[in-house]
C-alpha cells in the first residue's frame, strides 16, 4: 500500500468454463483409471504424467474398447490445456473512494458469505463488453448482469451504497484502466463493476 493505494489482482481466464470443467472431470477419471489399472498393463511405479503420447493412446484404446470400463463414463488421459488469460492488477484509490474500494476488496478477498452463497468474485464472469469502452463483471449471484449485492452494511443484510463524489469527476471514465462500480442508477452500488478500456 502506497499513498492510499491498494493493489489487488484478478486472475482471468478467457474461454468456455463449462468445457474446462468437463475436460478436467474426464482427466480426473482418467487418472483414477490409471491408478487402479496402470500396473495391469505394465505401468507399475509410473504416474500418468510420465507416460508418452503413444502409451496414453494405447491405454485410451484399451479403455474405450472395454464395455465394463466404459460403463463408468468417458475418460481422457491427456491433461487439458489451460484457458488463455492472465493476471489483472488493479490499483484501488482507498483515499478518494474508500467505501467503493472496500466493497470491491471485500469481494476480491472472498471473506464474505451470506445465507445463500459465498459472496466473491472468484469464478464469476465478465458478462458485458462494449468495444473500446468498458468491460463489466461482478455479478456473483446470476453471472449475467442482473444480480449481485453490496457488502454494506453486511452481506447478511446488504443494501446498495451511495456514489462517492471523487469517483464522479469529469472525464475520469475516458481514461483506460479506471475501475468503477456499475449500478442501476444514482446511489445504487452493489457488487458489479466495470473497467474502462479507453476511447
Amino acid at each position: 500500500m502506497t499513498n492510499g493505494d491498494t493493489l489487488v489482482y484478478l486472475d482471468i481466464e478467457i474461454g468456455d468454463q463449462e468445457y474446462k470443467t468437463t475436460s478436467w472431470d474426464l482427466y480426473r477419471r482418467g487418472q483414477a483409471f490409471f491408478t487402479t489399472h496402470g500396473s495391469l498393463y505394465g505401468y507399475a511405479g509410473l504416474t500418468l504424467e510420465e507416460l508418452g503420447p503413444e502409451d496414453k493412446q494405447n491405454l485410451q484404446e484399451i479403455y474405450d474398447s472395454n464395455p465394463v470400463l466404459t460403463q463408468g463414463g468417458s475418460i481422457t488421459l491427456n491433461e487439458p490445456a489451460p484457458l488463455p488469460g492472465g493476471r489483472l492488477v488493479i490499483k484501488l484509490d482507498m483515499e478518494g473512494c474508500p467505501k467503493t474500494c472496500q466493497n470491491f476488496l471485500n469481494f476480491v478477498e472472498s471473506r464474505h458469505t451470506n445465507k445463500v452463497q459465498e459472496a466473491t468474485y472468484v469464478n464469476t464472469r465478465f458478462f458485458r463488453l462494449v468495444k473500446d469502452h468498458i468491460l463489466q463483471g461482478g455479478d456473483f449471484t446470476k453471472n449475467d448482469g442482473s444480480g449481485g449485492f453490496s457488502s454494506y452494511p453486511n452481506v447478511e443484510n446488504p443494501k446498495p451504497f451511495a456514489d462517492e463524489k471523487h469517483g464522479l469527476r469529469k472525464g475520469v471514465f475516458k481514461k483506460p484502466g479506471v475501475l468503477a462500480m456499475a449500478n442501476r442508477g444514482k446511489n445504487s452500488n452493489g457488487s458489479q463493476f466495470f473497467l474502462t478500456l479507453g476511447e
